[in-house]
């Protein structure tokens, strides 16, 4: 069913300030969005630099699928793996 007295110029002009209020928050969102992107991209070191390049001792060769088994001292220094415990019998 409609309204029975439906006055729609009434209802625009009514309604003509809570619609420019959603369109000014709209607007405020998308130029704070383009602001923050702005300030990020900004503030990013460019390529190349030492915060971009990779950290000292990190391989520079592309991985063969090849695991290098760690020295001996790299070996002591890590604890002991717990044995697992069997699986449970059904």
């Amino acid at each position: 069913m409609s309204a029975p007295d439906s006055n729609v110029p009434k209802q625009a002009r009514q309604h003509r300030w809570p619609l420019i209020g959603m369109v000014v928050v709209v607007v405020a969102a998308l130029l704070g969005l383009v602001y923050w992107m702005t300030w990020e991209v900004d503030k990013a070191p460019p390529p190349g630099t030492p915060e971009t390049a990779a950290p000292a001792g990190a391989a520079t060769e592309p991985a063969t699928g090849t695991i290098t088994p760690p020295n001996a001292a790299e070996r002591e220094a890590q604890p002991e793996a717990a044995p697992l415990a069997p699986a449970p019998s059904p």
